[in-house]
C-alpha cells in the first residue's frame, strides 16, 4: 500500500483572489514564488524535493469567467492537487 509523504500542489480556486492572497501570505505568512505577470498565483508552502516547492496556486475565477461552466461542473471536487508517495 503506498501512503502520501508529501503534498507537491494544490490549486484552490477564488473569486476574490486578492483576498485569498492577502490570507495566505499575509496571515499565515507564506511566500509569493511566482513572478507578477502571471494570472495565478503560487505560494510556497513547504520546502519540497528535488528544488521542486510545495506550493498553494490560487486561482480567480468569477462570474462571466471563461471558465465559469467548468467551475460550476468542478465546484465539488479539488481543482488540482499533486502529493508524494
Amino acid at each position: 500500500m503506498a501512503y502520501v509523504i508529501g503534498i507537491a500542489e494544490i490549486v484552490l480556486w477564488t473569486a476574490d483572489r486578492e483576498r485569498a492572497l492577502t490570507f495566505y501570505r499575509d496571515l499565515l505568512g507564506l511566500a509569493v514564488i511566482s513572478p507578477p505577470t502571471l494570472a495565478n498565483v503560487f505560494l510556497e508552502v513547504g520546502g519540497g524535493v528535488a528544488g521542486v516547492p510545495e506550493m498553494l496556486v490560487l486561482q480567480r475565477i468569477g462570474i462571466g469567467d471563461a471558465f465559469e461552466d467548468e467551475w460550476q461542473h468542478q465546484i465539488t471536487k479539488p481543482a488540482h492537487s499533486k502529493a508524494r508517495m
